[in-house]
């Protein structure tokens, strides 16, 4: 009886020791996603396709990150991240104009759950995106197939433009109509030599295309069209039909016209001249419907003219021929042809040619400013011309000569300019220019000219010489204080007062505060009292002290005179602190390592643990380290306060850290427990002995 008693007691003393060392739960990340649709290698995926994978495993999720990349490219910097986007869900889709029509692509994600803890990337997969459909094949509508007498001119109409794609936003934006093209032969099936080839037409879409002087009456033509979407994709040809043309009325020619203006020959035409020929003559009842005229830079060159009107309703008899179409000093040749009201044709006139005027230089300019002779004049002086003149100015209205460019120079030595101290090179076209400051020097006698050039690229010859002096000025002394030569970054603006002189002769300041910062001024823009503020929102990147510096500039010292002086910038301090190990233990050393930011402007470091130990620097070890042991393990609180020298305060950093007991368990804990046991089984132990002598 009394070993069933002990028994009992050890039972007892061991589910006590159970109870009150559990084993500490750490939160396992979620399991690694599967990719699920689309599956890899999948092809015609289409352009709205939204990505899944298989349901999260071993957790909860909190959110989510998605990439694509291209079969060169890489994740590092991917075709497409998503980013992390909080939500639990396992699909994902993408931005119109991703992807492209036809291409091959990757993708993997991840998910992260309520810890803050990332899965592993799922296994790559690839997919292909869909190629891009062409448009439907277009019908025939009118003339009907087989139509006879058929009225010139003919009038072709086909059905409406369909895409596969035209409803389906691919690439950001949908399939639309971007050109059509028109054939018509004579001879069924062969569109080798057509009688009409529009070409990649963009205005004649699907409201029909009206045949002028192309087609024959009393005669059989074949036709067909296609389309073309606004990614390039041609349909197919149109299933050929047929129509047969008939006759309008009598047939009558329209009389040859003749060429009147430019005569034949004519020289020192203007380029904007027009053409200008007979009066339509016809049959009785027909009128002038259309006309076609042709420019060509050789005799009879017409098969690739430099210039044709195509069939133009709007210039009958004359027509005026572009802007910039004909070139000064060349001969042209020229015909048209006439169409009457049914449609027929006269014959091309005669050829005849023109020769176009020569192109005129501009007229030389002349100097006007400043005067010459002119002495006491300033360094960065404003030099100033005549207007632009040239012969071609008003002769043409089509190709008027304008003034496109002017050079200005100066030099030291009358008509010499092979090395000027200012060229402006091919400038702007003005009749003035600034000559900029550091080009002259003061007290000395400078000689300058200017020329013109016209739209054409002509030159006009230098303006005649002039000369002036500049100015006597002294060198100026550079000079500045600050109200302040010690600053705190961020806090603290600094005033810079400029004590240069002599100050009505200095032409400008440059101040450089060796942060980076600029700020320039005129004589125009300086402040009435010479008074600059600035503030230095950060340390140097080494050492504490900037070098601020002030340049002024005058004609008596081309390259500046130079003051700087020194600004001392401390930063208030910010506490900080890593921690290594990442799992340290009870009993163990751990290491804190010192981060504070701006250490040179801190006075000390007081350490903080929760354990009641401290330390105080006053002077950081050079590797900023100080070790600590926690006899105990739990959650415990470690603090570091860095105070700044004079009045740039203290930060304070605190960090948790978790402190494992000496076996892997809290192992104060684990004893306490131990050493309860070990009562409870002395106690039981003697009660049964007790029990036992007392029988």
């Amino acid at each position: 009886m009394v070993k069933v008693r002990l028994v009992a007691v050890l039972i007892l003393s061991i589910m006590l020791l159970s109870a009150i060392m559990p084993q500490l739960a750490v939160a396992a990340p979620l399991a690694q996603p599967v990719n699920y649709s689309p599956v890899n290698g999948a092809t015609e995926i289409g352009p709205g396709h939204t990505f899944v994978v298989a349901p999260f495993v071993g957790g909860t999720a909190y959110a989510t990150q998605w990439q694509w990349r291209t079969p060169t490219g890489s994740y590092a910097l991917p075709l497409y991240d998503t980013g992390i986007v909080v939500t639990e869900s396992t699909d994902a889709t993408y931005p119109p104009g991703v992807f492209d029509y036809g291409e091959t692509y990757y993708w993997h994600m991840r998910v992260m759950n309520d810890q803050g803890e990332w899965s592993a990337w799922s296994a790559e997969t690839s997919f292909t995106v869909i190629v891009n459909s062409p448009p439907s094949q277009p019908e025939n509508f009118e003339p009907d197939d087989g139509a006879t007498g058929v009225w010139l001119p003919v009038f072709l109409e086909a059905s409406e433009f369909r895409d596969p794609n035209a409803e389906e936003l691919v690439l950001g934006e949908k399939d639309t109509h971007a050109a059509s093209q028109w054939q018509i032969t004579t001879t069924a099936g062969n569109y080798a030599s057509p009688v009409v080839d529009t070409g990649r037409e963009t205005d004649v879409l699907t409201s029909g295309y009206v045949v002028l002087g192309y087609l024959s009456e009393n005669t059989t033509y074949y036709w067909h069209v296609r389309y073309q979407d606004s990614y390039g994709n041609w349909s197919a040809w149109s299933d050929e039909t047929s129509f047969t043309t008939g006759t309008t009325i009598e047939y009558v020619d329209v009389q040859q016209p003749v060429n009147i203006s430019p005569f034949n020959g004519a020289d020192g035409i203007s380029p904007d001249q027009k053409l200008r020929a007979s009066a339509f003559v016809g049959s009785e009842g027909r009128t002038h419907y259309a006309s076609r005229w042709q420019v060509a830079s050789s005799a009879g060159a017409y098969s690739s003219p430099l210039y044709d009107s195509g069939i133009s309703p709007d210039n009958l008899v004359d027509i005026a021929l572009p802007a910039g179409l004909l070139d000064y000093d060349k001969t042209y040749f020229w015909h048209v042809k006439y169409q009457d009201s049914t449609g027929a044709w006269s014959a091309w006139s005669e050829e005849t040619s023109f020769t176009v005027v020569e192109n005129l230089p501009p007229s030389s300019p002349r100097n006007t400013e400043p005067l010459d002779g002119k002495t006491g004049v300033e360094t960065n002086p404003v030099l100033t011309a005549t207007e632009f003149s040239d012969p071609d100015m008003s002769a043409y209205t089509a190709l008027t000569d304008s003034h496109t460019a002017s050079q200005w120079q100066v030099t030291t030595t009358a008509g010499v300019y092979t090395s000027p101290v200012f060229d402006s090179g091919v400038a702007s076209p003005t009749t003035s220019v600034t000559v900029p400051k550091g080009h002259l020097q003061a007290g000395t006698t400078y000689y300058w000219h200017v020329r013109y050039q016209d739209s054409r690229g002509n030159w006009s010859g230098y303006s005649e010489e002039t000369s002036f002096t500049t100015k006597a000025l002294s060198v100026p002394v550079a000079s500045f204080a600050a109200d302040k030569t010690e600053v705190v970054a961020g806090r603290d603006l600094v005033t810079f007062s400029d004590n240069s002189t002599p100050a009505a002769e200095i032409d400008s300041w440059s101040w450089d505060f060796g942060d980076g910062t600029l700020e320039t001024w005129t004589a125009d823009t300086r402040p009435p009292n010479g008074r600059v503020t600035h503030k230095y929102t950060e340390k140097p990147a080494t050492g504490d002290v900037y070098t601020v510096t002030l340049t002024v500039y005058n004609g008596a010292a081309a390259a500046g005179v130079v003051d700087t002086l020194e600004i001392t910038v401390h930063a208030s301090p910010v506490a900080g602190f890593t921690v290594t190990p990442a799992a340290p233990k009870a009993g163990k050393d751990i290491t804190f390592t010192d981060t504070s930011s701006a250490a040179t402007d801190i006075q000390s470091w007081v350490w903080l643990f929760d354990d009641g130990a401290t330390e105080t620097w006053t002077t950081r070890p050079e590797n900023g380290q100080i070790t600590h042991k926690f006899k105990k393990g739990g959650e415990h609180t470690v603090t570091l306060t860095v105070i700044g020298k004079g009045d740039l305060g203290e930060s304070n950093y605190n960090k948790k850290i978790n402190v494992a007991g000496g076996g892997g368990f809290q192992f104060g804990l684990w004893m306490v427990a131990v050493g309860v046991g070990v009562v409870v089984v002395i106690a039981g132990v003697v009660y049964l002995l007790r029990a036992r002598k007392g029988k």
